[in-house]
């Protein structure tokens, strides 16, 4: 017998999982678990028979067993029995059919049952997941609503493990929507609590959670002292999806470092494809995927400038493809990024109209989640695209205008003074000189605006030089 490093429960020697916390135990990786568990969102178990599973199954049984379950339910209904913990199973069913409609008016009704029951522990937990799969849908005011509730329920009953796994859920959805500021704040809630209430396992989690707000923070010192303690504890516990998650922490930390440290990121990055190929048949592929994107997106990164053009090619289209397995219902934030880096591929190697292809579709993702200020860029790469290399000044400047706009309502003084002379410039090439006049005023006064002498002297000179050869 040995025991299990989670729970500290006994465990029989060749046993890949502990059977009382469902947590890998792994020797080595010829010996991996069946199940990883993924610790970056929580679905949380309602302490009943059946567990609350993640993974997608398509099966004709599960079907039966929601026929089953229907059946149960009149039959329960009719004689006055308890059926919320077969709604939440039906639900659970639902999920993973991946009907996602369907599971959560089935965790709704649960919900509304156990309110009756004045029953808060199962309460939260429907608040939780229903908070799971809205945000999946990408309906996050609700998602994020109904985490909200979940958190209020459980602080009231003191149960801080799941408060904490609540905490790093509603982080994980402001993070997905660019509120970094409440995603830090959550994530800081979660680890305070788990510090203080909580076991190192949960500490870890949460701050290997923590690490993708602090890269956009850029606080490097912080995200390598996490990484060196998060690895050294998953070593040690031999957690397998602790390992890969780390490695390919490590990896984006020293790509982001400068092209100095990019062979210490791609070594990283390879080591945990390996982990990750040598346990692919013990996992699913919704698993798979949202443990290889994002190695593949940053080797794709380093191929590409490298001018490994192949490579590159193939890895963004690897981390694209393996995005779109796990997301569901619509965009997901992380499908924005590679495509707008497929985009730049596209540009490097003169393929430009698959360049703004693949530029427009970031845009859509970024839409989708209000980023305004990464549509301004991409439009104005577009916009130099058309004017630089496809020759095409009306499309350049319709997507001039369209950034110009953009960076106007986000009060980006000197972008839009930039985009004001550009458009002048085009205009003025053309002939069009009252609107090449009128651009370059504007980015004058916007010039004026920002005490920059040299261009309002600049444009002014421009200006009148329209003005004598036209006799404007």
């Amino acid at each position: 017998m040995k025991t299990c490093p989670f729970c500290h429960n006994s465990v029989s020697e060749n046993s890949p999982i502990c059977p009382h916390c469902n947590k890998p135990l792994i020797v080595n990786l010829s010996e991996t678990p069946e199940k990883i568990q993924d610790f970056e969102t929580y679905h949380l178990e309602p302490k009943i028979d059946e567990t609350y599973a993640t993974d997608l199954i398509q099966d004709d049984s599960i079907e039966r067993e929601i026929q089953e379950i229907n059946r149960e339910l009149k039959k329960r209904e009719r004689f006055g029995e308890p059926i919320g913990d077969l709604l939440l199973q039906k639900a659970n069913y639902y999920y993973q059919l991946r009907d996602l409609d369907n599971s959560i008016k089935d965790l709704q009704t649960a919900l509304q049952y156990f309110r009756n029951l004045e029953d808060e522990e199962k309460m939260a937990i429907c608040h939780n997941e229903i908070g799971l799969m809205k945000e999946e849908l990408g309906i996050f005011e609700e998602s994020i609503f109904h985490f909200e509730m979940a958190i209020d329920l459980f602080q009231e009953l003191e149960d801080y493990e799941r408060s904490i796994k609540v905490y790093n859920n509603i982080a994980n959805a402001y993070f997905i929507i660019n509120d970094i500021e409440k995603s830090y704040e959550f994530y800081t809630k979660a680890l305070r609590l788990a510090e203080e209430k909580a076991t190192a396992y949960d500490v870890v989690k949460t701050s290997s959670n923590f690490i993708d707000v602090l890269f956009l923070l850029q606080d490097y010192e912080r995200i390598l002292k996490i990484l060196n303690r998060n690895f050294s504890f998953f070593k040690e516990h031999q957690d397998i999806y602790g390992l890969i998650i780390s490695l390919t922490k490590f990896g984006k930390f020293y790509y982001h470092k400068g092209s100095d440290y990019y062979s210490n990121s791609y070594e990283n990055l390879n080591k945990a494809l390996s982990y990750l190929e040598q346990i692919e048949d013990q996992i699913t592929p919704i698993q798979k995927a949202k443990l290889g994107w994002e190695s593949y997106f940053f080797l794709g990164k380093l191929n590409l400038f490298w001018r490994h053009y192949s490579e590159a090619e193939s890895f963004l289209l690897k981390s694209l493809e393996s995005i779109r397995i796990f997301e569901y219902g619509g965009e997901h934030l992380n499908e924005g990024k590679v495509l707008e880096t497929l985009g730049k591929f596209y540009g490097k190697i003169d393929d430009y109209k698959a360049a703004i292809e693949y530029y427009n579709l970031s845009i859509e993702i970024y839409d989708h989640f209000g980023i305004e200020l990464k549509k301004a860029k991409l439009k104005r790469k577009i916009a130099q695209v058309y004017l630089e290399h496809l020759n095409d000044p009306y499309e350049a400047i319709e997507y001039f205008e369209g950034a110009l706009k953009l960076y106007k309502s986000l009060g980006y003084l000197k972008d839009s003074a930039e985009l004001y002379s550009k458009l002048g410039d085009i205009y003025n090439n053309r002939s069009i000189e009252n609107l090449a006049i009128s651009n370059f005023e504007k980015a004058r006064h916007l010039y004026k605006e920002l005490q920059d002498d040299y261009h309002c002297n600049l444009l002014r000179e421009k200006i009148k030089s329209i003005k004598n050869a036209t006799g404007f």
